[in-house]
């Protein structure tokens, strides 16, 4: 997240909005999946597509020797998911996206008595599959996402970046608040971009969305950025054959992440 210019938080948002299906347009056919399907939805997947969904859901449900999760916290998200009473379907593609982003999650709409909320989780799988893994390139918490993890972890550590997310887009409506302006700021900061004119006023509007637009990139990014940092330290230690500690969709956890994206 660091080392993205504002320019390219910018333009990677409305690339997103723009690709992810059924965000900016929906079918009449989506909106009566999201209507009729509670959990996670994969019925937009190709069959091998569900076949790598399937390996993913091992890894996410594997117990250790005692019975108990083998990664806890990605365990618990994934519970949370299916038992949620909201929506979250899922989308692959299997080609490379042009924001480079190997996972992405968008709302959708849910039900017409807006007891269901939805959403669309969207992975890159070429995107995952050819990111470059440096372990002297590491982001301030430590993390060095995909590092030491097979094909399959790696897509489950992205989906447990995802699903904190989704978790958040749900149930917390400021949350939810946040990325509809993080997306309208992105619009009208390349919008001010395009924008002929120069000088010092012109300069201080572009700063002034550039502060604003990072804030926001920030705080919707740092609460998944720790579950992906918890989550990669489980699917390794599963890989030695430790035990993750016990963790779960507590109240503990939950007020951090709400804390988090709160920008306290």
């Amino acid at each position: 997240m660091a080392n993205r210019s504002i320019l390219c938080i910018a333009m990677m948002v409305l690339t997103l909005l723009a690709t992810v299906p059924g965000t900016l347009a929906q079918s009449r056919e989506r909106v009566r999946t999201a209507d009729s399907i509670s959990g996670i939805n994969t019925d937009r997947l190709t069959s091998k597509q569900l076949r790598i969904w399937t390996k993913i859901e091992r890894i996410a449900e594997a117990p250790d020797k005692a019975g108990r999760p083998l990664h806890p916290r990605l365990h618990s998200l994934w519970q949370w998911a299916k038992a949620s009473g909201h929506t979250i379907t899922i989308e692959m593609a299997e080609r490379r996206d042009p924001t480079d982003m190997g996972g992405s999650t968008t709302p959708e709409q849910g039900n017409s008595n807006g007891l269901r909320r939805a959403a669309i989780l969207w992975l890159q799988l070429r995107v995952i599959d050819h990111a470059y893994v440096d372990p002297a390139v590491h982001r301030s918490d430590g993390l060095i996402p995909f590092y030491r993890l097979g094909k399959y972890e790696r897509y489950a550590e992205v989906v447990g970046h995802e699903l904190t997310h989704a978790f958040l887009m749900l149930e917390n409506p400021e949350y939810a608040r946040l990325y509809s302006e993080m997306r309208m700021e992105a619009a009208e900061f390349l919008l001010s971009q395009r924008q002929s004119g120069n000088g010092a006023a012109h300069d201080d509007m572009i700063r002034q969305r550039h502060v604003r637009l990072q804030s926001m990139y920030d705080r919707i990014e740092r609460p998944a950025e720790a579950a992906e940092l918890e989550i990669w330290r489980e699917l390794r230690n599963g890989r030695r054959g430790g035990v993750g500690a016990s963790a779960g969709m507590d109240s503990g956890w939950t007020a951090m992440l709400l804390d988090m994206s709160s920008g306290n």
